[in-house]
């Protein structure tokens, strides 16, 4: 049984990039297994040898921008220099390293570990991206290696560079799908020659079991005048390991690319695409070109990319919420000095190019609103506005397109007026247990008021359930920026961000119960400065590739993150992070920049991806970013 996480205590450094670079493609995690306090400098030279390696090394010198790699150091309390190939581990030694990393039995150079604590380590550490690689490296001089899906068990032999080289074979496994091109030796007495005959066509890219040209996978890399296939060819009924090229004039050139038998750790029946490359081992420096080519492809498909879309009209909206309606998605925008409102089909902002939106409606009703929401009761759409001045309170009834001579697309069906008193700055619709509420926050005092809203009429009539100035409702945290809420496993919870402070808090909203002033927040996780980037002024909760998540962007430095919410609310995963360019943040959050996202979509260029866009008052434009 491994270590307890407590006890390996886990603390993380990033050696290249931050959570917050502008696009990360490739993220790898370099732990460590089996040193001890006094052996850990030698992990950690390990680690910085290995990314200075990367860095140099093609591929991954053209996309250097778009790696992060974080080092974990991992505290262990046996050292794994007592281990020994194809030996069980010495009396003792189990259950004193974090990841019970050990040899293989029956394999000289493979390692056995527990990929499930590694994960629980990265589980542990808040704040991590997910990652596409994990290294573990392990404290011994024996040459070993394996990488049974997305965590790679490497020991610490050999030279940086005979190091390096595992690592990289090991990451062609883990990150990009790459198949070993080597004939497996398992070092037995007596091991016989491995084949296969007649195999299925393998899935990963850089192997294959075709024999004709126009069949082979890579068959518009081939070398022109290559044969195929190119070794020659094994006695009839046998099998040769290792098989050289067979006569070409003139001869090939070194990093021939044709149809080479021998790969998937078999001798005959599977080829590979060189005589040489760093998937086959035997001190290969680099990979062949068609394994080069698909790490090139991957990370070039899974970077993400800005693009920014054309101006839209001719008002800097003030205000502007994402909403589905119709079929559609969709924001509305509003203009607190003339009460203009328009409403867009921002699903045109996945179209190529730069598109222009177009209002699908337009109106103009009264100005001066500071907030504004969506409802959304069945198919029904509404639009709550509050004035933060005078408590003013408006709830339109959406219907973008009215039967001819019926109601207004925005049919007012709300309007109350109270005393000019001290309002709300921020309003948040969430549904719980069935029903539909907004809660209503006073960045100042901290100050808040739930409402559910009653459709029994067939209308929206907010009821006040409980406030803080009737002393009914418990305060929460003044002094927030941005405020919202994320759905978690199907339930609603309040993110809740200060700039100023650069901290944040995660808190399940129930209904309030119990004595005055009852809280319906209960918090479940907080950070502070070391945890968020800088001047964070906005929060937005979005679904993602399918999952609530939560998108923190800064109206003043223009930098955003987006995080995924752990089970329960417990932390928060940094996903990914870049710079888009900032926006005026203004007082009472006029002026304040919209977010929303998109779900899958198809431009007909790459794979699928999902949109998450951005609206700046400021520069009057949308920004958006494709995740794939």
């Amino acid at each position: 049984m491994p270590l307890p996480i407590e006890r390996v205590e886990p603390v993380a450094f990033w050696l290249r990039g931050s959570p917050f670079d502008r696009t990360l493609a490739l993220r790898i995690a370099i732990l460590s297994e089996g040193f001890l306090p006094n052996e850990m400098q030698a992990f950690r030279e390990a680690a910085d040898g290995i990314v200075t390696a990367l860095r140099d090394h093609p591929p991954f010198n053209r996309h250097w921008d778009r790696i992060g790699i974080v080092r974990i150091d991992c505290r262990s309390e046996a050292s794994a220099t007592v281990l020994q190939p194809l030996h069980a581990p010495p009396a003792g030694y189990w259950d004193r390293t974090p990841f019970d990393v050990h040899f293989d039995p029956g394999i000289a150079r493979s390692l056995q570990g527990d990929a499930s604590a590694v994960r629980h380590v990265l589980w542990e550490l808040t704040g991590l991206p997910a990652f596409d690689s994990v290294l573990v490296l392990v404290n011994s001089q024996h040459p070993a290696g394996v990488a049974p899906d997305s965590v790679a068990f490497l020991t610490l032999h050999g030279s940086t560079n005979a190091r390096f080289e595992t690592f990289v074979h090991e990451l062609g496994h883990a990150a990009f799908g790459l198949a070993d091109e080597y004939e497996i030796r398992t070092g037995a007495p007596g091991e016989p020659v491995h084949a296969v005959r007649n195999p299925p066509e393998p899935a990963e890219p850089n192997i294959t079991a075709q024999r004709r040209r126009g069949l082979i996978p890579w068959q518009d890399a081939l070398t022109p005048g290559v044969q195929i296939p190119t070794t020659v060819a094994s006695p009839p009924g046998g099998c040769v390991r290792d098989k050289a090229a067979r006569p070409h004039v003139p001869p090939l050139p070194a990093r021939a690319i044709g149809l080479f038998e021998g790969g998937g750790q078999v001798s005959c029946g599977l080829f590979r695409p060189a005589l040489g490359c760093l998937m086959r081992g035997e001190g290969e420096a680099l990979f062949c070109d068609v394994c080069e080519r698909h790490i090139d492809r991957w990370l070039a498909a899974h970077a993400i990319t800005a693009a920014t879309s054309a101006a839209v009209a001719e008002e800097r909206w003030t205000h502007m919420v994402p909403f589905d309606g119709n079929g559609l998605s969709l924001a509305i925008a509003y203009h607190a000095p003339s009460g203009r409102i328009t409403a867009y089909d921002v699903s045109r902002l996945a179209d190529r190019g730069s598109p222009v939106l177009t209002p699908i409606r337009d109106v103009t009703i009264t100005g001066g609103f500071t907030a504004m929401a969506v409802l959304a009761q069945g198919v029904a759409r509404y639009l709550l506005l509050t004035n933060l001045f005078t408590d003013q309170r408006v709830i339109y009834r959406i219907d973008l397109f009215p039967t001819p001579g019926t109601n207004p697309w925005l049919d007012l069906v709300l309007a109350t007026h109270s005393a000019p008193v001290p309002g709300y700055s921020h309003v948040v619709p969430f549904e719980l247990d069935g029903g539909l509420y907004v809660l209503h926050y006073g960045r100042i005092t901290g100050e808040l008021a739930l409402q559910e809203i009653d459709f029994s009429a067939g209308v929206a009539i907010p009821n006040t359930i409980a406030s803080s100035r009737a002393g009914t409702l418990a305060p929460w945290r003044p002094l927030l920026s941005g405020l919202a809420v994320v759905d978690i496993d199907g339930l609603p919870y309040l993110a809740g961000v200060d700039a100023a402070q650069r901290t944040i808090a995660i808190a399940a909203l129930r209904l309030p119960s119990g004595p005055a002033p009852a809280s319906m927040l209960t918090e479940t996780f907080t950070a502070g400065p070391e945890f968020i980037r800088g001047l964070q002024t906005h929060a937005a909760g979005l679904s993602v590739h399918g999952r609530g998540a939560l998108c923190l962007y800064s109206a003043l430095g223009g930098g955003m993150a987006i995080y995924r919410p752990r089970k329960g609310g417990a932390g928060l995963d940094f996903e990914f992070g870049m710079d888009w360019p900032p926006g005026a943040a203004a007082l009472f959050d006029v002026g304040l920049p919209a977010l929303g996202a998109l779900g899958r979509l198809d431009n007909g260029v790459g794979p699928r991806f999902e949109l998450v866009w951005l609206y700046n008052a400021g520069l009057q434009r949308f920004f958006t970013v494709h995740l794939r």
